[in-house]
């Protein structure tokens, strides 16, 4: 574990240093989901049936879904920082594409909405996060649309998710809509994920 926390670190450090808006990880704790404010919307199209179907059984035992800080031993060791690091590498080419390139540009990332947002305008807002049940174990694979409450140091910020999915190789960036200091987002796997900043 305190071998992945130093990667970590230093591939954090080593893309702050290429990317300003990255370096927004700093000294102050970075803001994270409250654990119990998750809601899923299983009557939605866009969860898949074998999600909501799991989210079912799994109430009817007191079970529910909670959003926690990712572990390192949550997954193979180097995913996530690799992720990090290849959306905001710089533009000599010399980090390899390990990761799904049609998202990301040396400019620019596109969203599963199609839109397209000026890497310099992202900042890094929060800490690696994902869906898991309240008993520890894990939803299965597939699309779910989530309402999360918002931590204060989020609210009325421009806000995007940047989503990985460990499996597929692949990074989604996924626009949120934010209402009574919630926030709305359908997400594209149940993968680990956190926010940026998109900054005007």
């Amino acid at each position: 574990m305190k071998r992945f926390i130093a990667v970590l670190c230093a591939a954090v450090m080593t893309v702050a240093t290429c990317v300003t808006p990255f370096a927004a990880i700093s000294g102050k704790e970075p803001a994270a989901i409250q654990s119990d404010s998750v809601v899923v919307d299983t009557a939605s199209e866009f969860t898949d049936q074998a999600v909501a179907d799991a989210i079912a059984e799994k109430a009817a035992a007191g079970i529910t879904v909670v959003c926690v800080e990712v572990k390192p031993e949550d997954f193979q060791e180097g995913t996530l920082e690799r992720a990090i690091a290849e959306v905001f590498a710089s533009k000599d080419g010399t980090t390899a594409k390990a990761f799904d390139a049609g998202k990301v540009t040396d400019d620019t990332v596109t969203s599963t909405d199609n839109n397209k947002f000026s890497k310099s305008k992202l900042v890094v807002a929060s800490k690696f996060m994902c869906l898991r049940f309240s008993d520890g174990t894990s939803l299965p694979a597939g699309k779910i649309r989530v309402t999360m409450k918002l931590p204060e140091t989020l609210k009325g910020k421009n806000l995007l998710i940047m989503q990985v999915d460990p499996e597929k190789q692949t990074v989604y960036f996924v626009e949120v809509k934010v209402e009574n200091g919630n926030v709305i987002a359908n997400l594209p796997c149940t993968g680990p994920f956190l926010f940026l900043e998109v900054k005007a």
